[in-house]
């Protein structure tokens, strides 16, 4: 080949080099140029050799702030640098940022505050049942229910039905606890009948009957009997008041004047 067509192909390798803004073969070709005219391309080979120069001190400079923002996890930022860089020394670093390290710090960090939220509404779900369970705890049924409804998981559900059954077992207490006063309130008042038959409801709500309500209808019936017999127990004093040998009297209406 020669010298000319030699200085003919590097002519156009440099022009298309400048058409697309590679500095890098533009400077090549241009030094290669010079070397066999320096006086027509020594000035374009310098050119473009500092400009060339300036290029790769700006992309050692974005990669050093690209590598700074991948290690505090501002995955744009480095992504932004490393996207900036142009010049062959640097090229094939930043594009594996660019296409696996950033990619895989990403998806990795995305892991971790997934985790990170699961872990975080585990314990706040776990603190919320808590509190229901202090509610049901203190009898508290509305808001232990109220609770345990904005909880989630098969603890959650768990205690709902605890709470129902609590509830309904206090209902029912409450019930019974009235039908015993209830029995009371008659008994006190002599109306032993209706007492027997109200502490007998209370007996049926409990679905047994309590030593002490056992006691307390005894005590009723007893009464009951009493005031239908017209019999009354006791001591039979003589005229002095000093009580007769144990003697037993019943006590009848008089129909005479």
């Amino acid at each position: 080949m020669s010298l000319a067509q030699t200085q003919e192909q590097w002519l156009q390798k440099a022009q298309a080099a400048e058409k697309a803004s590679d500095l890098e073969n533009a400077a090549l070709a241009y030094c290669e140029l010079a070397k066999i005219d320096t006086r027509t391309y020594g000035g374009r080979c310098q050119a473009y050799s500092n400009e060339l120069n300036k290029a790769i001190d700006n992309d050692g400079k974005r990669m050093r702030t690209g590598k700074e923002a991948f290690a505090n996890k501002d995955f744009d930022g480095a992504k932004q640098a490393f996207r900036a860089v142009k010049t062959s020394g640097f090229k094939k670093e930043a594009e594996d940022y660019l296409n696996n390290k950033i990619p895989q710090a990403e998806a990795a960090l995305q892991k971790e505050q997934q985790q990170q939220q699961q872990a975080a509404s585990a314990t706040k779900n776990a603190e919320t049942l808590q509190k229901a369970r202090d509610a049901l705890k203190a009898g508290e049924y509305a808001t232990a229910r109220s609770l345990a409804q904005s909880a989630t998981g098969p603890d959650a559900q768990s205690l709902l039905t605890q709470i129902a059954q609590a509830e309904k077992g206090a209902q029912a207490q409450s019930a019974y606890d009235n039908a015993v006063r209830s029995g009371d309130s008659l008994l006190a008042q002599g109306k032993n009948a209706e007492a027997v038959n109200q502490y007998r409801q209370a007996a049926a709500l409990k679905g047994s009957t309590p030593d002490d309500l056992r006691r307390k209808i005894d005590e009723a019936e007893n009464r009951a009997k009493a005031a239908q017999s017209g019999s009354v127990n006791g001591q039979i004093l003589d005229s002095s008041r000093q009580p007769l040998a144990a003697r037993r009297g019943v006590l009848q209406r008089s129909t005479g004047c």
